[in-house]
Order: structure tokens, then sequence, then C-alpha cells
């Protein structure tokens, strides 16, 4: 009786093992069809560059499962001195990007270039005074020569050479290119 009541056990513990191996086997073929089914997804990029390729902004990712029906508009991060373009050189002004895709079925990268815009830049006029070599601030000069426009990173000097008026020279002056912050004066 012993040896019927331990080969009893014996089957017990054989068919718990045998039970396991093909939950195991069942739960790995279930993993490998919903692995199988599983959709892929794609990212659309966009990335924001200065026009000598360094980044002016983190990138925008956007992403969407295969096949979804891509309608997007993304409004480009505004850079005080810089407007967005689509080209380095010779592009048209991209405040925006636009994605309308029917069935997205791979990854879509876009590059968003910042030139230098128009930028704000003060002149400001001294005059000599007349009993000594010192020189004082004149804030009496038109607004149309004190506050002017020129493009970020160009030199104010050569820009006012030709909008001097009569008796002013230009001095030096840091620094000797327009700032982006509109700062430069």
């Amino acid at each position: 009786m012993n040896e019927r009541k331990i080969s009893k056990e014996n089957r017990d513990k054989r068919f718990k093992k045998i039970a396991l191996v093909t939950m195991i086997v069942l739960l790995m073929a279930a993993i490998g069809t919903i692995i199988g089914n599983a959709n892929s997804f794609y990212n659309i990029r966009i990335d924001y560059v200065f026009k000598d390729g360094t980044p002016a902004h983190d990138a925008y990712i956007a992403t969407y499962s295969e096949g979804a029906e891509v309608d997007l508009t993304v409004t480009n991060p505004n850079i005080s001195g810089f407007t967005p373009m689509t080209e380095a050189e010779g592009g048209v002004s991209a405040a925006t990007s636009t994605f309308q895709i029917d069935s997205i079925d791979h990854d879509v990268s876009i590059t968003v270039y910042y030139v230098p815009g128009l930028t704000n830049y003060s002149v400001v006029y001294y005059k000599q005074n007349i009993y000594d070599d010192l020189y004082k601030r004149d804030n009496n000069v038109p607004e149309q020569y004190t506050n002017r426009y020129g493009y970020t990173g160009t030199n104010p000097t050569e820009l006012e050479e030709e909008n001097l008026f009569e008796g002013f020279t230009n001095l030096f002056h840091e620094p000797d290119a327009i700032a982006a912050d509109g700062s430069t004066e």
C-alpha cells in the first residue's frame, strides 16, 4: 500500500509539472500573438535650428499609431530676433508647420530654420559742449534717428553710415552686432 501511495504522489507531482509547462507554453504563445498584432508607432518630428545648424529650441515630437489620420498644425516657437523659415536660405516664412497625412506609415521629419530677423536697436546722439571737451547726450533728436531696425547679428555702425545727419560721426561702441533681444544701443 505504501508503494501505491508513493506512486500516486509521484503522479500528482508529474501532473502538476505537466500542467505548469502547458500553462507556460500557452502563455508564451499568447504573448507572441499580442506582440505580433501590436500596432507600430511613427513619429512626426520638427527640429528647430539656427542658420548654422546649431539647435535653436527643443524638437517637437508627436507619436501616432500606424494607419492613423494626421491633421496637425504646430505653431513654431517665437525666438526673439529670428524668423522661422522653411530653408536656411531662400525659404518661406514658417510661423506654423502643418501635416496632413491620410494614413501614417513612416516617420516624418522636417527642419525649421531660424534666420536673423529685423530687430530694434537704439542710436544715442551726444553733442560736444562748446565750453569744454565733454559730450552731453541730446534727448531732442527725432525718433526716426534714434529708434532703428536692422538684422540680428549685423553691425549697426555700418547701417548708420548712410543715415547720419550732418555734423555727427560714429564712435566706437560695444557690441559690434545687433543683439537679438533689442538691447543694442
